[in-house]
């Protein structure tokens, strides 16, 4: 399976530039040969806020994003998890999606049928939800379920405890897939290869963390691609970078879908 990780320049209070920028980092890591079957974007819940003279946000903006990326999923044909946040009772919450070929939410963190962690209501024009999007593990820190690429976990950035632990999927799962944001400490690099050796995965992590002032407040992000051994097979730590890599997981038949735990636990 071919897999690109993005390091995107996002615009803190701007939309437009930091959705116009995750476009085209889409488009470049879809033109590259072989294209891979899976994007991993960062935590884009900037994307969610619009600073003129003091920050806003709305459902809409939320809504906007999600939208975005579903369509850019169905332009290219491509898998594509991303962080986002997620309007809440009046708040904004930290969350993340795995789209897949059609657009379609085929797995979200947190896990929608969880209580207080439904995502429905930035739910794209047109847009089926399963009813079952996958099952959190024990500690909440990730979403698992089995999918044509594999069986996956996802998770943010945010949600990962502060040293790696062996997943009550240990041994089970292909693939560990992170969008994160900032300077998030469970997302070093020590932490990642550990988590991909404690847990059997590979590891593909999409972030965005401070490179300085900047201009225009401008952040830049380091992606990294593990492989189950904890070895780096890929990383991008350039403005606007992707890394692509090839990782040994089988895709899942429809057959081997139907037989696997879905969702694991």
């Amino acid at each position: 399976m071919n897999v690109a990780v993005t390091a995107v320049t996002l615009f803190p209070g701007t939309r437009a530039r930091s959705i116009a920028a995750l476009v085209r980092t889409i488009r470049v890591a879809c033109e590259h040969h072989p294209a891979p079957d899976l994007i991993v974007l960062p935590d884009c819940h900037h994307c969610a806020s619009e600073v003129i003279g003091v920050p806003r946000w709305s459902p809409a903006m939320c809504t906007g994003l999600i939208e975005t990326i579903a369509w850019q999923a169905r332009e290219w044909g491509v898998w594509i998890a991303v962080g986002h946040a997620l309007a809440r009772s009046g708040r904004l919450v930290n969350g993340a999606t795995l789209f897949d070929p059609d657009g379609d939410r085929y797995l979200q963190f947190p896990v929608p049928h969880y209580p207080g962690a439904a995502d429905r209501d930035g739910k794209a024009s047109g847009e089926n939800i399963a009813e079952d999007n996958g099952t959190s593990d024990v500690d909440g820190a990730w979403a698992v379920r089995a999918t044509p690429l594999g069986i996956c976990a996802l998770s943010t950035g945010r949600a990962l405890p502060t040293r790696p632990v062996i997943t009550p999927s240990a041994g089970l799962l292909d693939l560990a897939i992170i969008s994160a944001a900032m300077h998030e400490t469970a997302c070093d690099d020590a932490w990642l290869r550990a988590l991909a050796r404690n847990s059997r995965c590979h590891v593909c992590l999409g972030t965005a963390i401070p490179a300085g002032q900047g201009v225009d407040g401008e952040v830049a992000g380091t992606a990294l691609i593990i492989d189950r051994n904890g070895e780096l097979c890929a990383t991008a730590s350039k403005l606007a970078g992707v890394a692509h890599a090839s990782l040994d997981i089988a895709p899942l038949d429809r057959r081997q879908l139907m037989e696997a735990l879905d969702p694991v636990e």
